[in-house]
């Protein structure tokens, strides 16, 4: 296992502690979810490791909807870790939110900075939460991804995840 991978393993555990109990860290994909209505919320660690030992972290965000993964299973589709989406790097798409902190960060593995990990936990408070009471309703994001919504990715591949 890479160095870069240990690394968004220890700081997605660490963004778990910080958000509270009610969250879970999924280690083997860098998940962070919890419980939300109509199914649960999920957090991605993501980040390019091409000049290691900087990596960019940055992190995906959507909703896993209890009724598509219902058909997903019953009928032995792929199951997708969330059925609606995006990803911190779009900031620029939440035009009508008040977050101004940064959203993706280049991280020197071998001196990560202190509070790394809570300035991921503010981003997910200023960008993920808002999706995520947006999205709250499966009929939302139906709606959303066929109006081409830029609040998640949309188009023909991303409307199979939730049609």
């Amino acid at each position: 296992m890479s160095a870069a991978v240990k690394f968004r393993e220890r700081l997605g555990a660490e963004v778990t502690e910080h958000l509270g109990s009610s969250y879970t860290f999924l280690k083997s994909r860098t998940e962070i979810r919890v419980e939300a209505p109509q199914g649960h919320n999920v957090l991605i660690l993501s980040g390019s490791n091409k000049y290691s030992p900087f990596v960019e972290v940055a992190f995906y965000f959507g909703k896993n909807f209890a009724a598509a993964k219902a058909i997903e299973r019953k009928h032995g589709l792929y199951q997708f870790p969330y059925h609606v989406q995006q990803y911190s790097y779009n900031r620029a798409s939440f035009s009508e939110l008040q977050f101004s902190g940064p959203c993706t960060w280049s991280v020197d593995i071998t001196k990560p900075p202190s509070n790394l990990a809570q300035e991921i936990v503010s981003a997910i408070k200023g960008l993920a939460q808002p999706f995520f009471s947006r999205f709250e309703d499966m009929r939302a994001a139906r709606d959303a991804l066929a109006a081409n919504d830029p609040w998640c990715f949309g188009g023909p591949v991303f409307w199979g995840q939730l049609l």
